[in-house]
């Protein structure tokens, strides 16, 4: 998956670059249908509800064209929010002080006294903030950093979190602020069109103000030309026609991999890079009865080599590696990158629908290019997540959480969060041996 290298000074710049929670996947619905091209993480709050009150509909978004000024005025209403200004000072003051090397080095050598000074600046940032947390002299006197994993810092914020949960849709509002103004935390951030951007700001804004309205001062309503919807649009008249294009496919035949979808395009071109499972495997109580894994990183470049995101929902065709037999049970997870590159195996999930063929070719549904796995297992030995069968079978119904389609488990900035933590986990471990 290509991503965005940031230089240092960015790095360490002013602004921040909010998350949504990172604990736990998103489970908000998303929208569907031909908007898949849309980057999940970034639109999770562009519900059917939220995108009547817009002026728009599902259906509409995938010819979404969104300039910068456009971009701009969406991007400056959502910041107007009444309470958008406190929410934001808290994150910033946690990604400034959980980048810093001064927690590193506290949080590495466990350091009590000065995680308790660190987490202190954060707590007088919640208070300034008009926020209150219950046992608030409680989170820091009693903290002893030789029992915390991941740090005083970490357990004041995630008590604040759990105080006031909707910081996570103006969070979500900061996410696309902060890549559109630059101030950005922390590494590599995804490739977000302007579109992602816009509706990540408008409707995150609207699920928390149903009456929000986008001043255009520069642009304008991309949403006018839709048909029978009202809003912020005031109204309006046109109608819109769905895509009946051909299916094309695209294939890389090195690596046995085809895609298959109404928006891909004879003359794009189909990367997959082959990770050892040196690098990445699955491990845990889901996968003790795995004989065999193979991971393939899936992207596609234009004639210009630039990297085309919005394909909408496609088809993966994957012939089976050498050493796995269609007779055997297959669950296919999406692995999560971190945005330093490391592999969050404990987010991965199970992809519900996928197909094996006879003849060794295996098949799902996405609208997200990203890390795939495919996790072998001997027949009736595989946990129930979304086993597929044997033979052209489609996946069994899954007693655990599986996601139809992609959706991305973290923004960009709860990525770096979660890498973040990961980087110090390290540090403590080598300190202790």
């Amino acid at each position: 998956m290509t991503k965005q290298s940031l230089s240092l000074s960015t790095v360490l710049g002013t602004g921040v670059f909010c998350a949504a929670l990172v604990a736990a996947p998103i489970t908000a619905s998303l929208i569907s249908g031909s908007a898949y091209a849309l980057d999940a993480s970034m639109t999770k709050n562009c519900t059917s509800e939220v995108l009547a009150k817009l002026g728009t509909t599902q259906s509409a978004l995938n010819s979404l064209s969104i300039d910068k000024n456009t971009l701009t005025d969406a991007i400056n209403s959502a910041k107007a929010l009444p309470n958008y200004s406190k929410y934001a000072s808290v994150v910033d003051k946690y990604l400034e002080l959980v980048w810093s090397d001064r927690y590193m080095d506290a949080l590495g050598s466990k350091d009590t006294n000065e995680q308790k000074a660190i987490a202190t600046e954060l707590m007088n940032t919640i208070r300034d903030a008009g926020f209150v947390l219950i046992n608030e002299p409680g989170i820091i006197d009693d903290f002893d950093a030789a029992t915390s994993q991941d740090g005083l810092l970490n357990e004041v914020y995630s008590a604040w979190q759990e105080a006031h949960p909707e910081w996570a849709d103006y969070a979500d509002i900061n996410s696309a602020v902060s890549v559109v103004e630059g101030n950005i935390h922390g590494g590599l951030v995804p490739d977000y069109t302007n579109a992602d951007l816009f509706l990540g700001a408008v409707c995150s804004a609207t699920k928390l103000d149903p009456s929000f309205k986008v001043a255009y001062t520069t642009g304008s309503n991309p949403f006018t030309n839709n048909s029978g919807n009202t809003g912020n649009t005031g109204g309006n008249t046109g109608s819109t026609t769905p895509d009946t294009t051909t299916p094309a496919t695209i294939e890389n035949s090195d690596n046995g991999v085809k895609v298959s979808g109404i928006n891909i395009n004879v003359n794009y071109t189909l990367n997959v890079n082959l990770i050892s499972t040196d690098l990445l495997k699955l491990t845990g109580s889901n996968f003790k009865n795995s004989t065999n894994q193979a991971f393939y990183d899936i992207f596609i470049h234009d004639s210009q080599n630039n990297v085309i995101n919005n394909t909408g929902e496609v088809q993966v065709s994957i012939k089976l590696p050498k050493g796995m037999s269609a007779s055997s049970d297959f669950i296919v997870y999406y692995v999560p990158t971190a945005m330093n590159g490391e592999y969050l195996t404990d987010q991965a999930q199970a992809i519900k629908g996928v197909k094996v063929s006879s003849d060794g070719w295996l098949t799902f549904q996405t609208n997200h290019f990203s890390v795939y796995g495919i996790v072998e297992y001997p027949k009736n030995k595989a946990p129930n997540t979304g086993v597929v069968a044997q033979s052209e079978g489609s996946a069994t119904t899954a007693s655990a959480k599986v996601v139809a389609g992609i959706v991305s488990v973290l923004t960009a900035a709860g990525a770096a969060i979660v890498a973040r933590r990961q980087i110090m986990r390290k540090k403590i471990a080598k300190n202790e041996n």
